[in-house]
């Protein structure tokens, strides 16, 4: 089994990585990031199955308030 990284934008959160999983001819990519990009699409080619998140911009802000006004220094990033 081959597993590559790749760089995609999943703002504010950086560096953000996808993974590739190939393996006797079948291959997938799972990506967390919602924002779509050339990079995807270049590590998409030619794959059997493709898991891409996508989040609704404003629950990532209510989830930032929240982290910030409880202290919780692992879900808040500054904007």
């Amino acid at each position: 089994m081959t597993i590559e990284t790749l760089a995609v934008n999943h703002a504010p959160i950086d560096p953000a990585v996808a993974y590739r999983f190939s393996d006797k001819g079948r291959a997938l990519l799972i990506s967390g990031s919602p924002i779509k990009s050339a990079n995807i699409k270049k590590f998409a080619n030619n794959i059997d199955f493709l898991v891409h998140e996508a989040l609704a911009p404003n629950l990532v802000t209510m989830m930032n308030e929240v982290a910030h006004k409880t202290d919780n220094a692992v879900g808040a990033y500054n904007t």
